[in-house]
């Protein structure tokens, strides 16, 4: 696991120009929880070393991207990994208000078809496959593009993510547009973390909580948290 997240680092270390700027990918994501949908827009901002991956609704709030404004901007929903420092930082939102997990960078297990290739826009795109956040995905990343970033927690491969889509159809996220930006990448400031395992049993209490008062009889019976948690968030590894 080191080994391979030290090729991938030194790969996009060494060839990709934007070890020495910041770049801006905007993506379209649709969640679709049983017919609701919800439409955001989310930017990511990344070099060869760091990302931030911000979300903001239907493109009519702009985004979050730098850490003084996260900090202010209590309600932005943000992904942020960091390769030299090796950790993440990912806002979950539990049912009593939220948390920000603060916690260590583990690669992602990916496999990737060489033989399923085609063109996104102006990019040279290969398949892969992969078990993240509870769900089966299939994304499209460009070795044009020479960086393990990617929109969400989506990451770690050896291009950039430019199109995934959860087999189950709940998550879809598309590369809208591509550009050479100068603006600011810093980790964000929080006044308080959690880890995720911290997180796991604050979201179980809260929805304890909520269910206890929606369900008259729940002292009757034992709380499945399986059968509740498809309609309660997208992230559902963080019961796993």
């Amino acid at each position: 696991m080191k080994s391979l997240l030290f090729i991938l680092f030194f790969i996009t270390l060494n060839v990709f120009s934007v070890g020495s700027q910041n770049m801006q990918a905007k993506y379209y994501q649709k969640i679709d929880f049983n017919g609701s949908v919800d439409e955001l827009t989310g930017m990511l901002v990344f070099n060869s070393q760091e990302w931030n991956y911000v979300l903001s609704a239907n493109g009519k709030e702009k985004p979050a991207l730098n850490g003084k404004a996260m900090e202010v901007r209590v309600n932005s929903l943000f992904n942020f990994r960091t390769l030299e420092k090796g950790f993440y930082m990912d806002v979950e939102y539990l049912l009593s208000g939220k948390c920000i997990i603060k916690d260590k960078l583990q690669m992602p297990q990916w496999e990737i078809l060489n033989d399923s290739t085609k063109k996104i826009g102006n990019y040279n795109c290969t398949m892969a496959k992969g078990h993240l956040c509870g769900r089966d995905f299939v994304v499209w990343f460009s070795p044009d593009i020479p960086v393990v970033c990617g929109p969400w927690k989506l990451w770690g491969l050896p291009g950039l993510i430019v199109d995934a889509r959860s087999q189950d159809g709940v998550l879809e996220i598309q590369l809208l547009s591509l550009s050479s930006e100068h603006i600011d990448l810093v980790e964000p400031v929080v006044s308080k973390t959690v880890t995720l395992e911290e997180c796991k049993v604050l979201l179980k209490k809260s929805m304890e909580r909520t269910i206890r008062s929606m369900n008259s009889d729940f002292k009757s019976r034992e709380l499945d948290f399986d059968a509740t948690i498809d309609a309660l968030m997208v992230d559902k590894s963080l019961l796993e």
